[in-house]
């Protein structure tokens, strides 16, 4: 469906790019990684099958180039398209289209729009993938990291209206996504189907409140999940009699995942504040329920930007506590479903110190270190290739230079 849309639109931009105005515009990220970390490797989100470890000098993990192509077929409909080039896990070509739809705007309130589109979860969402357009080297892996899915192909429609001095917007939207997701090395894919999402923004002045929800359907097993049932069915009974219920709860398939969001910023004279907290959870024993969230604060000194984050995830860990099993002859597969329980489960603090130049209105160079608290079982943002997952704490730098024209 989704290729067939993008054609559609490549068509119909292709027919249209003679009889109309055509406005192009690029972005793109040269950032450097540095870790100290020989256990816990570093990366942006749970979908990267590369982590930056101790001895690394990484410019590929957070380094990205892409363009953005706007037409308008006329006053009411427009048609944009945004390629993103980026190390990516297991790429299908269509991974690089981040945004692909066609935009009615029938008057000043209303919007509706088709095709490939940004997931409305976060605060920073339609121009994520535009480093020069916030403050950080890199948007806080605690709440960003944790989710997978960079784009869903649906539509959303959106209302806008004037309240005195500010705007209300609200958006709903529907769709279907799917992503690689990686842990300790191995990738897979996880569809998401029947995404149904809303949000609500409050905007004024110098100052925005943000609430957002969005639940979908998880429609694939993942493949480790599935061996573990494969080998509890083997079990005799006499060793576990509920084997059978257990399976079916310890499962992702045709589970729904739900995700909440509240976020705010608040301009004061040189100073930005804002914060972002979000809460995670699923029909799935799998998926523990997971709470994150971080508070920032910016200081604007004629080109110079100082800044301070602090960020945190929270999670109960998987404990296995199945009634009347006799574990003993079974405590390496009771240690492997306790491994795949608890892949959710990250538990970590970061504090952040960063410098931001604007070098010129389109080119900025940032410069931050990171200090990450990783609580004993809670690794899920890092790729983690050793045995067991002590507590750690981590030291990350990251310069990064971008653009955008």
């Amino acid at each position: 469906m989704l290729r067939k849309l993008i054609f559609f639109l490549s068509f119909f931009l292709h027919n249209q790019i003679n009889a109309n105005d055509v406005q192009w515009s690029s972005f793109g990220t040269l950032a450097l990684t540095l870790s100290d970390s020989e256990r816990y490797g570093y990366r942006r989100d749970i979908r990267s099958d590369n982590g930056v470890y101790s001895g690394d000098i990484d410019l590929e993990e957070f380094s990205l180039i892409g363009g953005q192509l706007e037409t308008n077929i006329n006053n009411h409909i427009d048609l944009v398209g945004q390629v993103v080039f980026r190390d990516i896990a297991k790429p299908e070509w269509d991974d690089y289209i981040s945004m692909a739809f066609m935009r009615y705007t029938p008057d000043s309130n209303w919007s509706f729009r088709l095709g490939r589109l940004s997931p409305n979860l976060f605060t920073i969402t339609e121009y994520r993938n535009i480093n020069v357009a916030y403050t950080w080297a890199n948007v806080p892996t605690e709440v960003y990291g944790i989710i997978p899915y960079l784009y869903y192909d649906g539509g959303d429609v959106t209302y806008s209206t004037r309240i005195n001095d500010a705007v209300l917007k609200t958006k709903f939207y529907l769709g279907w996504s799917d992503s690689t997701i990686t842990a300790d090395s191995q990738s897979e894919n996880i569809a998401l189907e029947n995404m149904v999402g809303t949000s609500l923004i409050y905007d004024k002045n110098d100052w925005n409140l943000q609430a957002r929800y969005t639940q979908g359907k998880l429609s694939d097993e993942s493949s480790a999940i599935s061996e573990l049932h494969r080998q509890i069915a083997l079990i005799p009974e006499v060793i576990w009699p509920n084997k059978e219920s257990f399976i079916s709860d310890y499962s992702i398939k045709n589970k729904l995942a739900k995700y909440l969001s509240f976020s705010g910023q608040k301009y004061l004279g040189d100073w930005l504040f804002g914060f972002e907290l979000a809460k995670v959870n699923s029909e799935s024993e799998v998926i523990s329920d997971l709470k994150s969230g971080y508070v920032s604060a910016a200081y604007h000194y004629n080109q110079h930007t100082f800044y301070s984050l602090f960020s945190k995830t929270d999670s109960n860990y998987y404990s296995f506590d199945e009634p009347e099993v006799y574990q003993e002859p079974i405590a390496p597969l009771i240690e492997a479903i306790e491994t795949v329980g608890n892949f959710y489960s990250s538990n970590q603090t970061s504090m952040s110190m960063g410098w931001r130049w604007d070098i010129t209105p389109s080119l900025a160079s940032k410069l931050q270190y990171i200090r990450t608290k990783i609580e004993a079982n809670g690794d899920t943002l890092w790729i983690n290739t050793s045995a067991g997952s002590p507590e750690e704490t981590v030291n990350t730098f990251m310069f990064t230079l971008s653009f955008a024209l």
